[in-house]
């Protein structure tokens, strides 16, 4: 991974690690996760483990959707499996 401080970019290896989705009542920008007993959220993109998420208005109009594994969920209520959202190509 890569992180901009400043005016230098410093590459960081990450260790993997297992986690499990955790359900809320609440939306959130990043995946609520436990590992192992402990509460995380998991940022997207960048799969770094936080201890606060951000919280989001939950909305049909634009549920936050994450790629877990093989699938897109998106999480409203109750998590569901979706079909993955079109990947925009730039035009020539």
């Amino acid at each position: 991974m890569a992180v901009t401080a400043g005016e230098v970019v410093h590459l960081i290896k990450c260790l993997q690690v297992e986690v499990q989705r955790r359900d809320t009542r609440e939306c959130y920008n990043q995946l609520p996760v436990f590992r192992g007993t402990e509460p995380l959220f998991l940022s997207p993109r960048t799969r770094l483990l936080t201890k606060a998420g951000t919280q989001i208005r939950c909305s049909g109009a634009s549920p936050p959707m994450f790629n877990v594994g093989l699938n897109w969920i998106q999480l409203i209520s109750a998590p569901s499996v979706v079909i993955p959202p079109e990947t925009l190509q730039p035009q020539n």
